[in-house]
């Protein structure tokens, strides 16, 4: 948000776009809805937002847009002609902006420390390793068997991939908090996954 000028966020102009295009009107996208309203389902789910939130995540998921489905193209095509009309910039086009035109992180820092890695979608990630190349350290701390955000475009893989040598590793073995039952339980299951770094893990 910073490294572009601090841009009007789309997402904060729903009722504009809402007006220029009523086919694919947004009811909760950009909104900050009250718990109650929530509870009795005062707001409800449009085919825009659904539209809305799919492409969000074929975009963190670096999908071509020619490969999108028909239904997303037209959507996104309205999407992109409200935001050169405005001026304005959603949130992804934050990340994937600032991973074409700009090349070192606001305040050109010398080290980048990214928590919860294994959270980072492919377009994150990618920002990430761009400009960490002009810093001197990167770390970035996770769990890969730990990533439950793939429904929102997360995937372990950006956090292994490309693969580091064992001197760049650091393993933290020794839970503080999860007792023995539920750790061979938990280690029996993600045993199970095809692609996961195994490492020693012990319980409290």
């Amino acid at each position: 948000y910073h490294a572009l000028g601090t841009p009007t966020v789309a997402e904060s102009k729903i009722n504009e776009f809402n007006a220029e295009y009523p086919d694919y009107v947004l009811n909760t996208v950009g909104t900050v809805r009250d718990i109650d309203e929530m509870v009795e389902g005062g707001d409800h789910e449009t085919i825009g937002d659904m539209l809305f939130n799919y492409i969000q995540i074929l975009r963190a998921k670096v999908v071509p847009v020619d490969v999108w489905p028909t239904e997303e193209q037209d959507f996104w095509k309205c999407w992109q002609d409200f935001k050169k009309q405005t001026g304005y910039i959603d949130f992804t086009d934050m990340i994937d902006l600032c991973y074409h035109d700009v090349d070192r992180a606001p305040g050109d820092p010398s080290a980048t420390f990214i928590d919860e890695a294994q959270d980072l979608n492919l377009m994150q990630v990618g920002l990430v390793r761009k400009w960490a190349q002009y810093q001197d350290l990167l770390v970035m701390s996770g769990d890969s068997d730990q990533s439950i955000f793939s429904w929102a475009g997360s995937t372990p893989d950006a956090f292994l991939d490309p693969p580091l040598p064992m001197e760049q590793k650091i393993f933290l073995k020794q839970s503080f908090r999860v007792p023995r039952s539920v750790q061979l339980v938990s280690q029996k299951w993600i045993k199970r996954l095809q692609r996961r770094e195994d490492v020693d893990y012990y319980p409290r």
